[in-house]
């Protein structure tokens, strides 16, 4: 995820919710922090969705 996140030029965290986001699931930040919260309500139109390659790289992380 690191690796994908660095390519990007995004943080681990927005790379992991593009990837949620990606796969049909809607992450919940569960945070109380107003930044942080605005950063993550920005991702689904700040971040474009992960290629097919990416895609693969991230499901390869959860066998």
């Amino acid at each position: 995820m690191k690796t994908i996140a660095t390519k990007r030029h995004i943080s681990v965290e927005e790379a992991m919710y593009r990837f949620a986001m990606d796969i049909g699931i809607t992450p919940l930040c569960g945070t109380t922090n107003a930044a942080r919260m605005a950063k993550d309500m920005k991702v689904p139109t700040d971040v474009s969705p992960l290629t097919d390659e990416e895609l693969r790289e991230c499901i390869a992380l959860l066998r």
